[in-house]
């Protein structure tokens, strides 16, 4: 089984926090196009390498992507709203309570429809389930964050 994590488009925030927590991945460019099945989790920066198609084959297959809100609303045409905010604080029962603040000071994206399952209603996190596959969908640009 393989564990490496695919980051498409420029991602050095999450580069980073990769590497500081010793997890592999690999960068997918137009030069080193591996195929997505080569990968557990699929990052989506907003100019991903792979093709729109590729995406939502990998993700209906089992795969699973973690991306921001307006990328994955591009990918699959839905409607966000923005919101200017300073912090967010996780829901206390959620699987992010740990988390605590979140300095943002900053826009975050959220989608509009009600297509996803909300993982802390707080952070505005969700998680979708697309055919076998999962999508997480962050409100922030995690590289405006560091």
């Amino acid at each position: 089984m393989n564990l490496t994590v695919g980051i498409c488009g420029f991602q050095p925030g999450f580069e980073t926090i990769l590497r500081q927590e010793g997890i592999p991945f690999r960068v997918i460019s137009e030069k080193n196009k591996n195929s997505l099945d080569d990968f557990a989790v699929l990052i989506l920066g907003d100019k991903f390498s792979a093709s729109t198609a590729e995406i939502i084959d990998f993700v209906k297959s089992g795969g699973m992507i973690l991306t921001e809100t307006e990328t994955f609303a591009e990918l699959f045409s839905l409607k966000t709203k923005r919101k200017k905010v300073s912090y967010l604080i996780a829901d206390e029962n959620s699987i992010f309570s740990q988390v605590g603040l979140v300095d943002i000071f900053s826009e975050i994206e959220i989608i509009k429809d009600k297509v996803a399952e909300i993982l802390d209603g707080n952070l505005f996190i969700y998680r979708k389930k697309i055919g076998k596959g999962t999508a997480i969908i962050l409100p922030f640009k995690v590289n405006s964050l560091l």
